[in-house]
């Protein structure tokens, strides 16, 4: 599930207000015991690029670090990028498959336009 907003900070609050709205549409009710739900875990597009820069660098997996921020006594309610700066450092690179694709865009703008 995707819940986008839009640039909308993470914190206890609207992190609350996104549960209890997915509770409210019956989206986290316990329907089998033996299935539970697992708990939210708002990640936005940048968090995303973060979590792929480090499973290429580090070979974590995105079900990995979610756990890992979940259960940090520190970090559990914080926003998933404010663990993963703390965690892992303050700079991330583009995740390789994004900077080859931007490249080949960039170089596509700058071919039109010399081409003018």
């Amino acid at each position: 599930m995707i819940v986008h907003g839009w640039q909308f900070p993470l914190n206890p609050l609207t992190r609350g207000h996104i549960e209890g709205a997915l509770r409210r549409e019956g989206l986290l009710n316990y329907r089998r015991p033996t299935v539970p739900v697992a708990a939210i875990a708002p990640v936005d597009l940048e968090e995303l690029e973060m979590c792929e820069t480090l499973h290429e660098t580090r070979g974590l997996s995105l079900h990995d670090l979610i756990t890992q921020w979940q259960e940090s006594a520190d970090f559990d309610r914080s926003s998933f990028r404010d663990f993963l700066i703390q965690t892992y450092g303050e700079t991330f690179a583009r995740p390789a498959d994004l900077q080859e694709e931007l490249a080949r865009t960039l170089t596509l703008l700058w071919d039109r336009r010399a081409s003018r």
